[in-house]
Parts: C-alpha cells; sequence; structure tokens
C-alpha cells in the first residue's frame, strides 16, 4: 500500500500495477475475495494503458481464479477465455499454461468435460516445455478424471503417474525452500541473540559502576561483608542464568520438535483427504446423473446426503428396452469401507441385468447377492458385508410396476393415501438360510408417487430432545408434502432434515428418491 501511494504521487503506472496486483495477491492468500477483485480491477486498466499484456494476461487469470473459487464458473471462464487470447498474442507459454489449467477445471465443474480435456491437455503441452510443475500437476490430475470418466484407464493410469510425479518434484522443491527459510532464521536468531549479549553486557556494566560507586562509599564500614555479599549475587545470579539457558534450550527443542511433528500430521491429513475427495470423483461416476434420471421420470428428485466425503449409501438406475430399473441401495458401514462395498453391489446389478439379461426384480436381487457372495467369498477371511436395497422397475411400454426389497421397503401414495410394501427381511449378503427375493406387481396409476429410501433418514438423532426421527414421522411428512411439485419436496425434506439434526452428528448417510407416474 505504501509503494501504491509513492508510485501514484510520482505517476509510476508500471509500479501502480505490479503495487495492486501484488495486493490483490496477498488479499487472496488472506481469503479476503472481494478485496482482491477490487484490486485487480484497478490494476487492469492501467496495464491496458501502458500496453503491457503480460501483466494484462496475469491480471485477467488471476482474477478468474478467483471468481472459480467463489464458485461462478460462468464469469471465471469469460475472463480466463480473454486472459488466454492475451497470452497466445505475447506468446507467453508460462501463462498459457496456467490459464488453460485454469480453464480446464472450470469447464469440468460446468460438466463440459470435452473442452475440459482439451483445455487439460495443451495445459500439460505447455507445462512440460516451461517446467511450470504446478500447473503440470494439477492438469494431470484432472485428465485422470476425466479419461476415467471416459473409461479409458490406460491414459487416466498415465496421467496419475504423471500427477504423482510432479506432487513428489514440487515436494522436494518444498522442502529446500524450508530447509532454506530454517537457516535464515538461525542466522537471523544468531544476530538478534548478539545484540541482546551486547544490550546485556552494556546493561551489566552500568549496573557494575554503580556498584561500585556504592562499595566506594562504603568500603570504609563494611569491606569484607560487602565483598561476600556482592561475590553470594554474582554466583546466584550465575546459577540462575545457567539454569534458565538450560530450560530455554529444552524448551526451544520440544517447541520444534512439537512444530515437525504437526507439520508431519498435517502433511498425511492432506494427503488423505486429497485421496478421498479423488475417490469421492470415482463414486460420483457410477450414481446416475440427475438429467439422466429425469429423462425417464420427468417428475422425480433424489435426495443424496452421504455422512463422509464418500459414502455406502448409493443410488442406481438402468434402462434396457422398454424398461426404467430405479435403486436406493445402503451398502454396510459408511465413508470409505461403505463406498467400497457400494462399488462391488453397484457392479453386481449391473451384471444381473446386462450380463445375465433378468428383468424380474427378484430375480435381480438373488443373482445380485449371488455375484456380491461370489467375490467377497475370494477374500481369505470371511466377509459378511452386503447392502440393503429398494429395486423398482419401470415398463412405460406395457404400463406395469414389478418391486422387490432387501430389509428397505416400498412407500407409494395414490389418491392422497401412503401405502407400504414390507421387504424381504435378509439383506444382499451372506446370511443364514438365504430366501429367493419376492417380487411384486403394483397397478400402472398416473400420478402415484413412488419413494425408495434407507434409513439414514429415519435414524437421525435430533429435536428438542436428541431422539431418532423414526418412519412413521416421515411417512406422514411425506403424506403432508406429496401434492407439492418435485423441487419443493426435495427442497423440504432437506430443510427438514438439517432442521432435526441441528448440532448433532449426522449419524449415517440418507438417500430418498421419489418418482411419479
Amino acid at each position: 500500500e505504501e509503494a501504491y501511494a509513492i508510485a501514484v504521487e510520482t505517476g509510476l503506472q508500471l509500479q501502480q500495477c505490479n503495487s495492486l496486483s501484488s495486493m490483490g495477491m496477498t488479499y487472496y492468500l488472506k481469503n479476503d475475495h472481494k478485496k482482491a477483485i477490487e484490486c485487480f480491477n484497478k490494476a487492469l486498466p492501467i496495464a491496458e494503458q501502458i500496453g503491457n499484456k503480460d501483466k494484462m494476461a496475469f491480471i485477467l487469470s488471476s482474477e478468474g481464479e478467483l471468481y472459480q473459487v467463489e464458485g461462478d464458473y460462468k464469469k471465471a471462464l469469460e475472463i480466463l477465455q480473454k486472459a488466454v487470447e492475451i497470452s497466445n498474442e505475447t506468446g507467453n507459454k508460462n501463462h498459457q499454461a496456467i490459464t488453460y489449467e485454469l480453464i480446464g477445471e472450470n469447464l469440468y465443474h460446468e460438466g463440459n468435460y470435452k473442452d475440459a480435456q482439451i483445455a487439460a491437455e495443451r495445459s500439460v503441452e505447455l507445462s512440460k516445455e516451461t517446467k511450470t510443475l504446478e500447473s503440470l500437476k494439477n492438469s494431470a490430475k484432472l485428465l485422470a478424471g476425466i479419461y476415467e470418466l471416459k473409461n479409458e484407464p490406460a491414459k487416466a493410469l498415465k496421467m496419475l503417474y504423471l500427477f504423482i510425479a510432479m506432487k513428489d518434484s514440487i515436494g522436494n522443491e518444498s522442502q529446500v525452500k524450508q530447509f532454506a527459510a530454517i537457516e535464515y532464521k538461525a542466522k537471523e536468531d544468531g544476530l538478534k541473540a548478539e545484540q541482546k549479549a551486547k544490550e546485556v553486557t552494556y546493561l551489566a556494566e552500568q549496573a557494575r559502576k554503580e556498584e561500585e560507586l556504592k562499595r566506594q562509599k562504603t568500603i570504609r564500614y563494611a569491606f569484607t561483608i560487602g565483598f561476600a555479599l556482592v561475590l553470594v549475587l554474582v554466583v546466584v545470579v550465575f546459577r540462575n542464568l545457567q539454569v534458565n539457558k538450560k530450560k530455554n534450550r529444552i524448551i526451544t527443542a520440544q517447541k520444534k520438535e512439537v512444530e515437525h511433528q504437526k507439520e508431519l500430521v498435517d502433511e498425511k491429513n492432506k494427503e488423505i483427504t486429497d485421496s478421498i475427495t479423488y475417490a469421492k470423483r470415482l463414486q460420483d461416476a457410477i450414481l446416475p446423473p440427475v438429467k439422466l434420471v429425469r429423462q425417464y421420470f420427468p417428475e422425480s428428485f433424489v435426495y443424496y446426503n452421504p455422512k463422509d466425503i464418500i459414502a455406502g449409501d448409493f443410488y442406481w438406475m438402468e434402462h434396457v428396452g422398454d424398461v426404467t430399473f430405479f435403486a436406493a441401495a445402503d451398502s454396510t458401514g459408511h465413508g470409505v469401507p461403505g463406498a467400497m462395498v457400494s462399488v462391488v453391489c453397484s457392479n453386481a446389478l449391473n451384471r444381473a441385468i446386462k450380463e445375465f439379461k433378468l428383468l424380474d426384480p427378484g430375480k435381480i436381487l438373488d443373482k445380485t447377492r449371488e455375484l456380491v457372495l461370489e467375490t467377497f467369498e475370494k477374500s481369505e477371511g470371511e466377509v459378511k458385508d452386503g447392502m440393503d436395497i429398494s429395486l423398482l422397475s419401470v415398463d412405460h411400454k406395457k404400463q406395469s410396476i414389478a418391486w422387490s426389497g432387501a430389509n428397505n421397503p416400498l412407500w407409494f401414495i395414490s389418491n392422497s393415501e401412503l401405502h407400504s410394501i414390507k421387504a424381504t427381511k435378509q439383506p444382499i449378503g451372506k446370511t443364514d438360510n438365504p430366501q429367493p427375493f419376492t417380487s411384486h406387481s403394483l397397478p400402472y396409476v398416473k400420478g402415484t408417487i413412488f419413494y425408495l429410501l434407507t434409513d439414514g433418514y429415519a435414524d437421525q438423532f435430533g429435536g428438542p430432545k436428541g431422539k431418532k426421527f423414526k418412519y412413521k414421522p416421515l411417512e406422514e411428512f411425506l403424506l403432508s408434502i406429496h401434492e407439492k411439485s418435485m423441487d419443493e419436496q426435495h427442497q423440504l425434506l432437506a430443510k427438514a432434515f438439517d432442521d432435526w439434526k441441528g448440532n448433532f452428528d449426522q449419524v449415517d448417510d440418507v438417500t430418498l428418491i421419489a418418482v411419479k407416474l
């Protein structure tokens, strides 16, 4: 700010622009995005006036990244496109690499995977050429996710290797910087200690002179006693100083060790969180997009609220011929273990329909149980994991409906009355005395709303007494809102859940799906 004030006073436009962009980056790092954007907006016209296109590209890419962090992807993309156009004009490949990386991430968030891939691949090409390691790392990670979505595992794996290599390289570079910072601090502390020693010496000298004057005044009366007292005092002070120095050395060493351990823990936590976040992107790939659900059921909603980043709950849909299958499933556990079981169970459902050509819901669940058990039997230990599920099939041409469930029921509202069909009391997984799953046929009546759900909503603790929500109040709540639009029902269910939970922790994943004929 002081540099900017001087630059304005002296009329140095380049320095004004540099100071404003530096202030903008500093506010960005302080998470004050509003002030950061204000600084960039003031710097941009100055850069345009002096014709510094490299500075214009830097300011625009930084501002675009800010809007992207704020979630305004449309505004961010508009600004980043301007930045890349200017970088292309100047031929600054470093700016191009960084801006193409940001454009790729923006397009990915918008669901435009095709253009996101083009931008990310361009960023990788330029980052390799200019050795822009951070952009190369981020673009490689983005491409790994895109290739995974496109079912191109070989390319995805290649990008993951590149991402890991860049992450390690950047980590080594960071270590060098960290050691340099420690060395600098040690020198700085040494200089401070030296200065402090001079100050202490000076003060001690002054004290000695004063003591000498007093001693001269009293030497006639008590030389021996005075000398002895001074000697005792010096010994005590010296011993105290030695003890304090030793304590300070111990405290300093302990503090450094604690800080080092904290850095290690923070680094491990970040690695684990990054891995789980990436696993969420992979798990999201098995969930049907909402626009696909509404392609077959225009009036529908999916309320999906995982307890952790990744979930044991999942919802599933497949369309074969004229028949659409829809399910809400609750795998054993939640978090990482639940997510792994959900992938096994989802794959078994796909195989039951696509590979074994089954259409009857009960037979599909029988075959799914068989495939899940077959997968887990390969383990050396006994695995009892599986899932509860509510599976609905709708034949749009014949206008017929069939349903089967494992522990999870089916609810449907017709003529303002709520009906419930109980599920077979056994899970998809290892169980004593397994029975075939029962299929139920239901009438195809226009306006009927079918609700498929897991137990997470009803089992949530909350309210004024900290008790479970339970199924009966949930039935009554659905009946009270069923005449509203699907979007309104979705919003009301989400609000009611959050209001009930309050300050209590969420106990399980929550899935509730509705489709209206």
